[in-house]
């Protein structure tokens, strides 16, 4: 089902040992993606949060961590940022040449972004611990990490995101001011006018009002998702 190879079957479960018999074998390639799909042995874990198959799996010189899956485009960290795989987003970033800002090529969210819409705090934590973290870059739909929080609610993530890019140095800011590119209406001219006076956040984002308020009209949380359906 799903043209899921063995490999994939065992990830997919969690079951480490089974994975670590069939890695042992020369006829066996960790990077072959099922064929309805198009995900590796390494998303279907990373995305069902199977940490120790992640690790297994990446102490494989020859598995790709940076592959996009055929239906969403998304890598092994993309899954994880947005399914909240804390573990698994740590794993992930401590592999070399796994770039956090690496955006799935449909909707162009980078983790960071994905996690903010879906609320993931301890993900955002994680990722904004990295200096090399691009905290205001827009997906496809111009939005950012910081205007798909503002729009969820997603409060505590919100202060996170402005602690960041008031000392941050990424592209979109100049000298400490958030210079705003130009805007769709959906919620960046709040975030940048919040941004540079410096203010708390109201409690109730949906008490927001005023003619300068646009918070995305209609946010599509993505569900979490797991591997495959049983």
């Amino acid at each position: 089902k799903y043209g899921r190879t063995p490999l994939c079957a065992a990830a997919w479960k969690g079951h480490d040992g089974v994975v670590k018999i069939l890695l042992s074998r020369e006829d066996v390639n960790p990077n072959t993606p099922d064929t309805e799909y198009g995900r590796t042995p390494l998303h279907v874990a990373a995305l069902d949060g199977h940490d120790g198959v992640v690790k297994t799996l990446l102490a494989r010189e020859d598995v790709n961590p940076n592959t996009p899956d055929i239906i969403l485009g998304q890598t092994p960290l993309c899954w994880a940022a947005q399914n909240g795989n804390e573990a698994v987003v740590k794993t992930l970033l401590a592999r070399e040449h796994v770039n956090p800002n690496t955006p799935d090529t449909i909707l162009g969210q980078t983790p960071l972004c994905s996690a903010a819409l879906n609320g993931h705090e301890a993900v955002i934590k994680t990722l904004l611990a990295r200096e090399d973290i691009y905290t205001d870059t827009p997906d496809n739909l111009n939005e950012t990490p910081l205007s798909w929080a503002l729009s969820g609610g997603h409060n505590q993530i919100v202060k996170m995101l402005q602690e960041r890019i008031s000392r941050s140095s990424d592209p979109a800011h100049d000298g400490g001011q958030v210079v705003a590119p130009q805007s769709t209406g959906h919620g960046r001219e709040y975030a940048a006018g919040t941004l540079c006076r410096g203010s708390d956040l109201a409690p109730d984002i949906a008490e927001l009002e005023g003619p300068n308020v646009h918070l995305p009209t209609n946010p599509k949380k993505r569900k979490r998702i797991s591997g495959y359906d049983e």
